[in-house]
């Protein structure tokens, strides 16, 4: 996420078009040198921003986890063929989404596919990336 913001910030910040493009593969090459898989992502805490169903019935959701960050679903079954990210009902991953809504602050493990955005500037500024959710609880309301 430091990543993310830090490379946001320089992007916002150029107005070469050629030097912002030569930022997103700076931003990889930054990817790279992480250790371990960086797609896999291990008890990361957000927002349910949206959560609803498919027409097939199975579970769409995304979380934000900074105000220009975003991890996905895909929203339509038809869309999801390929990357799978949609959540069945069979699942146990449904069931424990059952009980949650939007606005719910929530730990969630899972992997990573790629950026939803069409744009370089969308892929940079404000990114949103497909995630397939391995597991999801919601973090305990705070005493009042």
């Amino acid at each position: 996420m430091d990543i993310i913001a830090s490379y946001n910030t320089k992007y916002r910040s150029t107005e070469s078009p050629l030097k912002r493009s030569a930022l997103v593969s700076e931003r990889f090459a930054q990817f790279e040198k992480l250790k371990g898989d960086p797609k896999k992502i291990k008890d990361w805490v957000g927002t349910i921003e949206h959560l609803t169903t498919t027409g097939d019935g199975n579970a769409a959701i995304s979380i934000a986890l900074s105000d220009n960050l975003t991890i996905t679903t895909q929203f339509a079954d038809w869309l999801d063929h390929q990357d799978r990210t949609l959540i069945p009902q069979t699942s146990p991953i449904y069931a424990k989404l059952a009980d949650m809504k939007e606005g719910d602050t929530v730990k969630f493990s899972g992997r990573l596919k790629h950026p939803m955005d069409a744009t370089e500037a969308g892929r940079m500024v404000d990114p949103n990336f497909l995630f397939v959710f391995s597991d999801i609880t919601k973090v305990a309301d705070a005493p009042r």
